[in-house]
């Protein structure tokens, strides 16, 4: 079994302490850094009563392990102890092994202030440890941070300083090094907060539901091992395993072990991950003109869809969605659409604009590729003229609710898609909704949606389909003849993205216009039908 290690850098940092002359003035903070770093990874940023003030996860382990859980207005040793048993509940540290670690770096105002909390700090940690008989080591960050050992001999400054200018500049990639270890340990702890309280706002409306979610698989797996050893602790019969010589193995063997423990966790990760995405439903929507919204669960299958506008609802008349894998739904879609002219086979300038959203960020990026190589590839292999977007690409309301509240574009379109459903929703309550909490409304709202539209709407629109497909069958059958005969290929879209995105709402406005003609011939044919 390899080596099992968790390293979790307790960093403590108060103002970040830049070397001067005695003549010199620094200006502290009056906040106190503290970061559990590398693997899982987090800052918190205490008050002058040492509570929890702010926090930022650095990395997706420490995002999965604190899911869940109300740090901030705790004392930093309960926020701490929350933190670790979180921890051994998802596996990163384990009950089994001697050979867990902690790692830990203190700073203060004064050096004589350093030197105590690092004491207090150990002494807690190892208190935890020992109450809990887990095999852990407190280990300094000093020992093993390279690049922080870097700053402090080029700058000739503290521990503490260094690693809080590694973690600012991680956190704004933008910084330049030389700028920010100018900067007085105040100002620097000032914008720290800023940005911290920006990302925990981010993370919990966009991340923790996802991260929540990975936790449980996580928990789930280990939950009777963990379990066992919490009551033989609680029965006295689990004893502190023999820490003996794992300081000095650390010492000597960091690197590798700090790898070994990195890939055993990441590939831990992928498992829980893996099972999540199974089981998570993603909202997307398909528009230009006619639009329409899905909801589909984890394994891609059509769970329920609403038609937005009327042509969607012409062009979706008669199609039985529900249930399909979202890629035969579409192209059930998309060939309706062909069949109704609304996709025309004679242009070159057709256009689709897709967008979608998960539960979390990845998840999310890789469905938009997914959808939007497949919707290519359909176009390709029928020999139609165009192009796929991303809506954000185009829709400035969206651009700009991504922007003002640092919201990636599939969450700022789902908000919308929410909001667009009761005029009496508040934009603030729904960003503080999770991803998937907007996903199971929505679906509630398409599948009332479509109920009503089978009852009240489908029938006239499917007269109005059949008209449209009579006026163009003829031509979209020839079409398909040349295309299966190997007389027609792709034609020539080169520029056309470009095109729409230089005057979108003229070319869009042409196809509405030119698509709301035949609408309305199409009715009146219906109309005369009848009559």
């Amino acid at each position: 079994m390899k080596k099992f290690l968790l390293l979790v850098t307790l960093l403590f940092v108060g103002i970040g302490l830049v070397a001067c002359s005695e003549t010199d003035e620094v200006e502290y903070s009056d906040y106190t850094y503290l970061s559990l770093e590398m693997n899982p990874a987090v800052d918190f940023v205490l008050d002058a009563e040492e509570n929890v003030l702010t926090l930022r996860f650095r990395n997706e382990e420490a995002e999965v392990i604190a899911a869940g859980l109300e740090l901030v207005g705790k004392n930093y040793e309960e926020a701490l102890h929350l933190y670790l048993n979180a921890a051994i509940d998802t596996g990163y540290i384990d009950t089994d092994r001697n050979d867990n670690a902690v790692m830990i770096q203190a700073g203060g105002k004064e050096d004589s202030v350093n030197n105590a909390f690092m004491v207090q700090v150990e002494t807690k940690l190892q208190t935890f440890f020992q109450e809990n008989a887990i095999g852990a080591v407190v280990l300094k960050n000093e020992e093993f941070d390279e690049e922080a050992k870097e700053l402090v001999d080029t700058y000739d400054v503290t521990y503490g300083f260094a690693k809080m200018v590694l973690a600012y500049m991680e956190a704004n990639e933008e910084a330049e090094l030389a700028t920010v270890i100018e900067m007085e340990p105040k100002d620097l702890m000032a914008d720290f907060v800023t940005e911290a309280n920006q990302y925990r706002d981010r993370y919990q409306n966009q991340v923790e539901a996802g991260a929540q979610a990975v936790k449980d698989e996580l928990v789930e797996a280990l939950q009777a091992k963990v379990q066992a050893h919490r009551q033989a602790v609680t029965d006295e019969t689990a004893t502190q395993p023999d820490m003996t010589g794992v300081k000095e193995n650390y010492l000597e063997n960091f690197e590798t072990l700090q790898a070994q423990y990195r890939t055993r966790n990441q590939t831990r990760l992928q498992t829980a991950k893996d099972k999540v995405s199974d089981n998570a439903p993603m909202y997307f929507s398909v528009d230009i003109n006619p639009s329409v919204d899905f909801i589909i669960d984890g394994n891609g299958y059509v769970l329920s869809y609403m038609l937005k506008n009327e042509e969607a609802e012409v062009v979706g008349a008669g199609l039985q969605l529900e249930g399909l894998h979202y890629q035969e739904a579409l192209r059930l879609y998309l060939n309706a659409a062909v069949q109704t002219g609304y996709i025309d086979v004679e242009r070159a300038d057709n256009a689709v604009m897709i967008q979608n959203a998960g539960i979390n960020q990845e998840l999310e990026n890789a469905f938009m590729n997914q959808t939007q190589t497949m919707m290519q590839n359909f176009f390709y292999e029928n020999a139609i003229g165009a192009v796929v977007m991303e809506k954000h690409e185009i829709d400035p309301e969206i651009q700009a609710l991504a922007e003002e509240y640092d919201i990636s574009y599939g969450f700022a379109k789902l908000v919308l898609a929410y909001l667009a459903t009761d005029e009496t929703l508040v934009l603030e309550d729904v960003l503080l909704l999770t991803p998937k909490e907007i996903i199971d409304l929505l679906g509630i709202e398409c599948e009332a949606h479509m109920n009503q539209y089978r009852n009240q709407v489908e029938a006239g629109a499917q007269a109005i389909k059949d008209e449209l497909v009579e006026a163009l069958q003829a031509k979209v059958q020839n079409h398909f003849n040349a295309v299966e005969n190997g007389q027609k290929s792709q034609p020539d879209i080169s520029g056309l993205k470009q095109m729409y995105l230089a005057d979108y709402e003229n070319m869009h406005a042409q196809y509405v216009n030119r698509n709301q003609l035949r609408l309305q011939e199409a009715k009146a044919n219906q109309n005369n039908k009848a009559e």
